[in-house]
């Protein structure tokens, strides 16, 4: 993999479903990650996130002559996962997320990296949402637009923002509302940063994924403009990629 490539690979959770394929994935996971995926109380969740796992492990061996199973991975103290083993693996970053119905797993070279996918059919208060997390200047936006455009918006803004903490790695520690970002109609992102956020918007880059119809992702990586990233879409096809 070459500097400046991010490589995303997503699955869809409904086509991961028969037995033989979900053993698959069980197959590769250790002990750690059945324990983590575990916690969940949902049959779905703890389904969703052994594919999930198991598409990580996957992409990352694409990369590397590393088995799939071979992969350790320790959490920072906000939960992030990194590569902790095997011994002499190639310095590999990735970030990892999933929704209903999808599965995602974004992989570079040696930048900070933060994936987020959402459902954009997922019930919940979104102008609730945007008055705890959003900055003004967002909620202002959403407050312009129709039911139709707001959700796009919002699950836009909400990706981002998700991306951003997790490439950071510092979980909910962050205030939302001090990162104000601007879309525009072509797609270009643009981020500032408020005094309790002691980040420079000259440092990262963002990008949204239109996944599928239902689903919108986005990537932030710690990358100066004047290094541009390419990212590449896959999808993992259960007994071909995954």
């Amino acid at each position: 993999m070459e500097p400046g490539i991010i490589e995303v690979w997503y699955a869809k959770l409904e086509l991961v479903a028969d037995a033989e394929a979900i053993e698959r994935c069980r197959a590769r996971l250790s002990t750690d990650d059945l324990a983590r995926i575990g916690r969940p109380a949902s049959d779905t969740d703890r389904h969703d996130r052994l594919v999930a796992w198991s598409l990580a492990r996957v992409t990352l061996s694409r990369h590397a002559d590393v088995a799939p199973e071979a992969w350790r991975f320790r959490e920072t103290e906000h939960g992030r996962p990194e590569i902790a083993g095997p011994a002499g693996a190639p310095t590999l970053r990735f970030n990892l997320s999933h929704t209903t119905g999808l599965a995602a797993c974004a992989v570079t070279l040696t930048d900070d990296l933060g994936l987020d996918v959402e459902d954009l059919r997922r019930r919940t208060d979104l102008e609730k949402l945007a008055r705890r997390f959003f900055a003004r200047s967002e909620t202002a936006s959403l407050e312009r637009l129709n039911d139709e455009h707001r959700r796009r918006a919002f699950f836009e803004y909400w990706t981002l923002k998700e991306a951003y903490l997790k490439a950071r790695g510092a979980g909910i520690s962050l205030p939302l509302a001090e990162v104000a970002f601007n879309v525009a109609p072509d797609g270009g992102t643009a981020v500032s940063f408020g005094p309790a956020i002691g980040d420079d918007p000259a440092a990262w880059q963002f990008a949204h994924l239109r996944v599928t119809p239902d689903h919108l992702g986005a990537i932030a990586v710690k990358r100066p403009a004047a290094s541009p990233v390419r990212i590449v879409l896959r999808q993992a096809i259960p007994g071909v990629h995954l």
